[in-house]
């Protein structure tokens, strides 16, 4: 049951903490978990192997067999369907008693109907302040699980439980325009105004009058030269050439130049219009094995030096997601690493119909991959290795589309990873709650067929001897009731 969830999981292409690479960096970094992925190839093929069983049979596909010479499943019924020496009559039984899908539905529906309840308490009753927090806190996990679906994110638990025996959380706040909303803010734009603008003060009462309020000078006479006639002409006076900025509208002497201040100008931001920004909000994701791998030999997610996660979304979604990309995501190709495209084909199979699995040239995969910082001293390239610690101090997110590196930046896998599995043990590849079903399953359906072959050729070919009755004498005689 594969579960792409579209959209919604791809990262922000244009979101903060992105860190520009080289071309030679990218190419360095792509050989790098290349190799990593073909250390562990063996581990994830038997990884794929069992997982994909156990989820055909929860699909109620239960004619899927194992060839261990080319390690591919193939239907069992299709495969005597086409072979032209066998007839559709002459087929052995081949019914199925699916308890395999009924057991998982009870398990899931014990570990998946009722929500395990959160509720904060103030560490200190008496505190209004922590009664508050506490209020808030309960208020947002109820906010959360409203937010990510929380029934369906618990069907997926359960489900990965019972098929995979385990699971991957991955926590994140993102955002994401449909899920929590959009907000309108105003563009500002640097534009030169008056900060101050111009402005004096009356030399005899002291009035303040700012440029535009004063009045027109009402005398000609000149305070600064006494000349009777000086102002006649204007607010310079032909004598002394004083220069006058009206008069004061309070006394009506007229205002000299010392008394005004000229206008401060400078550039300040201005809105010019709005934009929508995206909502934001935590983003939950949960994902079985067939979607997250991490190495074999880790207990805990403490003990991962990388975390693996892939799934398939259109091409057009992750061209939209990352724009600068776009010619490189086009033109690229699923990846060359053997045990990448057998899980891109497992995932894509028990998802498909089942009238057969077609090709889905529209769709990438969408990988993501977490790795500690200190995983970076394997890397044999001494120059990338060493901008590699100084660059991603607390580990690294590397963002695949098909084989192409779309996007990298600093980020912890503790910070955003979680692992659980069904049973205790060592190492992730545990057994599933469904396996002792499943290992019922396959032998119950060979005993019933064989009982069901039985009955069939228990059937005599001939059920009355035409020369030793006649049929159609009984056939034309009357039947009475009894007879």
């Amino acid at each position: 049951m594969s579960d792409p969830r579209g959209s919604g999981v791809l990262e922000q292409g244009d979101g903060p903490g992105w860190v520009p690479l080289s071309e030679e960096q990218e190419a360095g970094i792509k050989r790098w978990v290349a190799e990593v992925d073909e250390a562990e190839q063996e581990e994830t093929l038997e990884d794929l192997r069992r997982c994909r069983e156990a989820r055909e049979a929860w699909n109620c596909r239960l004619h899927m067999a194992w060839d261990p010479t080319t390690g591919q499943f193939y239907d069992a019924v299709q495969v005597l369907l086409e072979d032209g020496d066998v007839d559709e009559e002459d087929l052995p039984a081949h019914y199925t008693d699916p308890f395999y899908l009924a057991y998982g539905l009870d398990v899931v529906a014990v570990l998946a109907t009722v929500p395990f309840k959160t509720k904060f308490w103030p560490g200190n009753p008496d505190d209004p302040k922590d009664q508050t927090a506490a209020t808030r806190a309960t208020d947002l996990v109820a906010w959360f699980r409203k937010q990510n679906d929380d029934a369906r994110l618990r069907f997926l638990q359960a489900y990965y439980l019972y098929t995979d025996g385990r699971f991957l959380n991955l926590t994140s706040y993102r955002p994401d325009a449909q899920k929590f909303g959009t907000r309108r803010e105003p563009i500002y734009v640097p534009k030169e105004i008056d900060l101050w603008p111009a402005s004096g003060r009356c030399f005899r009462c002291g009035t303040s009058v700012q440029e535009g309020q004063q009045a027109p000078i009402s005398s000609p006479a000149c305070p600064s030269c006494g000349d009777p006639e000086g102002l006649e002409m204007g607010g310079v006076c032909e004598g002394c050439g004083a220069a006058f900025h009206g008069s004061c509208p309070g006394c009506g002497a007229p205002m000299p130049e010392e008394s005004w201040r000229p206008a401060v100008r400078g550039e300040m931001p201005v809105p010019m219009g709005e934009v929508k920004i995206p909502g934001a909000g935590p983003v939950y994701e949960v994902y079985g094995a067939l979607e997250a791998r991490w190495p074999a030999a880790a207990d805990r997610v403490e003990d991962c030096g990388w975390i693996d996660v892939q799934v398939e979304v259109e091409r057009a979604q992750a061209i939209a997601a990352f724009k600068d990309k776009e010619d490189a995501i086009r033109r690229s190709s699923y990846p060359a690493a053997t045990v990448l495209q057998e899980a891109r084909y497992v995932r894509e199979a028990v998802s498909a119909s089942p009238y057969g699995l077609t090709e889905r040239e529209r769709r990438v995969t969408y990988r993501r991959r977490w790795i500690r910082p200190e995983m970076f001293y394997d890397m044999p390239d001494g120059e990338l290795r060493r901008w590699l610690i100084e660059t991603f101090e607390e580990g690294a997110l590397f963002v695949f589309v098909n084989d192409v590196l779309v996007r990298a930046r600093p980020e912890n896998l503790l910070d955003r990873c979680q692992i659980a599995t069904a049973y205790p043990g060592l190492g992730s590849a545990r057994p599933a709650i469904g396996t002792p079903v499943l290992h019922l399953q396959y032998p119950h359906d060979e005993m019933f067929n064989l009982r069901m072959d039985g009955l069939r050729q228990a059937l005599p070919a001939i059920i009355a001897n035409p020369n030793v009755v006649n049929i159609d004498a009984m056939n034309a005689g009357r039947t009475r009731p009894g007879m």
